[in-house]
């Protein structure tokens, strides 16, 4: 313990350090083009990236937690704030026979430009496809724009979710999802302790807005996960 006592203002600058940005003003370190003002903290924290390079980075990673350098400080965004989509059946790219009238678009609104006006950025704002879906993961709730893909002989809607690990919330136009990461872990939870579902579902708003957790729109996990997935 005195080791770190004599160490402890070092440790609080450093700790300190993270709610502020070294490059802020600086050109995304990818596509050096427009400045970054965004971060994900699961990824690297210490560089800033722009909208359409953080899109192009997380294809594969839809639940990393996004934060924008914003007034000079940190609030949080999302992927799907930036115009992300979800795109099932085709290795992550958008399926060829994909119809927006299939696909409920209720709730998508332009994204506001987070770049400065003096940079190159796209005339307009990208806007999510498919249908908006809530996803309950393990370090909260995601707000998710999931396209299904629309081929001859593709699966259910419910097949196509599972495929992608995602288990719906219902199997007719689901609009809720849980990972079966996040059912794992409840599952090994329950196992070692004796939480409930309503507390766990306030420790997944904790973790979606830790200022703000009754705000946090929720889904919460079906009865029947309380025992089994």
């Amino acid at each position: 313990m005195k080791d770190f006592m004599d160490e402890v203002d070092i440790f609080l600058r450093e700790l300190v350090s993270f709610q502020v940005s070294r490059h802020s003003g600086e050109c995304c370190p990818q596509c050096l083009r427009i400045i970054g003002t965004i971060r994900c903290t699961a990824c690297d924290v210490d560089r800033l990236y722009c909208p359409e390079c953080v899109v192009s980075n997380h294809r594969a990673l839809p639940f990393h937690r996004l934060e924008l350098w914003q007034n000079h400080r940190f609030v949080p965004t999302s992927l799907g704030d930036l115009g992300y989509t979800l795109y099932l059946g085709h290795h992550g790219e958008r399926c060829p026979n994909f119809k927006l009238m299939d696909h409920s678009r209720a709730g998508n609104v332009p994204v506001p430009n987070t770049a400065p006006a003096d940079h190159t950025t796209p005339d307009k704002p990208r806007v999510p496809e498919g249908r908006p879906v809530l996803v309950a993961h393990t370090n909260g709730f995601h707000n998710m724009h999931i396209a299904f893909c629309g081929c001859l002989g593709a699966p259910k809607k419910s097949v196509q979710l599972l495929r992608a690990r995602l288990f719906p919330g219902s199997l007719k136009r689901p609009k809720t999802a849980y990972t079966i990461e996040l059912l794992n872990f409840w599952h090994k939870t329950t196992l070692e302790s004796a939480i409930n579902l309503y507390d766990f579902d306030k420790l997944l708003c904790r973790l979606t807005d830790e200022h703000f957790p009754f705000d946090v729109k929720v889904c919460i996990l079906p009865c029947y996960f309380s025992t089994s997935i």
